[in-house]
């Protein structure tokens, strides 16, 4: 299997898809836009801009359940991980 193009070129995500492909699109979270937080919260997610017009935006309430960000082992590209939380009860 051949790879797309854009991955030949080097580059690090797709191109943006043409609005026919958007159409319902409601929120588009990109690896790029992943805003990764300083100091205690270093490697982890602190918000994540949504891509659409909608500004559906991400951010944590809770510290204890930023996700961490960080680079996928097997293709390089910008991954998040959510930590695994137990509910009481």
């Amino acid at each position: 299997m051949t790879p797309p193009a854009w991955a030949l070129e080097g580059g690090a995500s797709p191109p943006t898809p043409p609005p026919a492909w958007r159409a319902g699109l409601i929120a588009w979270y990109k690896g790029e836009t992943i805003v990764e937080g300083t100091g205690p919260d270093a490697g982890r997610v602190v918000s994540w801009t949504d891509a659409t017009d909608f500004h559906q935006d991400l951010d944590t309430v809770h510290p204890e359940n930023k996700p961490f960000a960080g680079v996928d082992d097997i293709d390089g590209i910008p991954c998040v991980t959510f930590p695994l939380v137990f509910a009481d009860g």
